[in-house]
């Protein structure tokens, strides 16, 4: 990428903000793609839109970071408090949800179920995470949901099956 002079560089910084605005990530993301594009460098980048460097790298190789933090960071709750793990060594990412097989319509998430090994997880839908999340945290739920279900489903067969006895012999 061309180096430019400090004034060069504010001077383009202005005149592309100028055009677009950045009151929206969208649009920070494109004046920062705009910019990295004229060689206009990070840091300088960052201080224009009052965000940081990362930010802007964020901004312009997006796969690239998602690729990275996929497999080696994880957000998780510890004791109530939002947490990021890095350093792990996950699954490799699929791009389907390992339990249903469908594309995600956003994104995938990797749910782990072991506290102390969070590396052992599956990358499910957002769907398929909350069903996994339910079942994890309400194991004794899902039980009884399934015990009344089928006490129910009998009671319910029984009535039907004795209402249309009542109804042969009255018809009959």
């Amino acid at each position: 990428m061309p180096k430019t002079t400090i004034t060069t560089r504010n001077s383009i910084i202005r005149e592309t903000i100028g055009g677009i605005g950045i009151d929206t990530v969208a649009r920070r993301k494109v004046v920062s793609l705009l910019l990295r594009q004229k060689g206009i460098p990070y840091r300088a980048i960052g201080k224009a839109l009052g965000v940081s460097c990362t930010c802007i790298y964020q901004y312009v190789y997006p796969d690239k970071v998602n690729d990275s933090n996929r497999t080696t960071q994880l957000s998780t709750v510890v004791n109530g408090k939002r947490v990021v793990i890095t350093g792990l060594h996950k699954r490799e990412y699929t791009k389907r949800c390992e339990l249903c097989d469908k594309l995600p319509k956003s994104k995938l998430y990797y749910h782990h179920w072991l506290g102390d090994f969070p590396n052992v997880g599956m990358w499910l839908c957002y769907k398929c995470h909350v069903f996994a999340e339910a079942i994890d945290e309400k194991r004794e739920l899902i039980d009884t949901y399934v015990q009344l279900k089928n006490k129910i489903t009998i009671e319910c067969l029984k009535e039907l099956e004795s209402n249309s006895i009542d109804e042969e012999t009255v018809n009959g």
